[in-house]
């Protein structure tokens, strides 16, 4: 499975020292069905440990998942700063989730020879 992050989602993990290793386990346990929630649109919840701290007091994760091999980071915020995402930025990010996943192999490479997104994983 191959797996992404945007850049602000990359700049995030970097500040609060999330590992990219926490993240790729993240994103196989949403393909392997366990996540915190699917929000509709091929977005979905996903809780990851911050160091020192289990996933319950930890950070929270917005990503993409095509249902097939490929899962995109979004947005990540710390569960202490934001209990939830408002409406607006949720709807902003199933439009992004929905573009994200129609794209082909091609697309994504480019995206990522741009800079837009960041291979992480094994």
């Amino acid at each position: 499975m191959k797996v992404y992050v945007t850049k602000s989602v990359r700049a995030w993990a970097a500040k609060e020292r999330m590992t990219q290793k926490r993240l790729y386990l993240a994103a196989l346990e949403v393909s392997r069905g366990r996540y915190a929630a699917n929000l509709g649109g091929g977005l979905y919840k996903q809780r990851v440990a911050l160091v020192g701290r289990g996933k319950s007091g930890g950070a929270r994760t917005l990503l993409c998942f095509n249902h097939r091999d490929r899962v995109i980071f979004l947005f990540g915020f710390k569960k202490n700063q934001l209990e939830n995402v408002s409406r607006e930025a949720k709807s902003a990010l199933k439009l992004l989730a929905k573009q994200f996943n129609q794209y082909s192999d091609e697309e994504v490479a480019i995206a990522a020879q741009s800079g837009e997104l960041f291979p992480i994983g094994d």
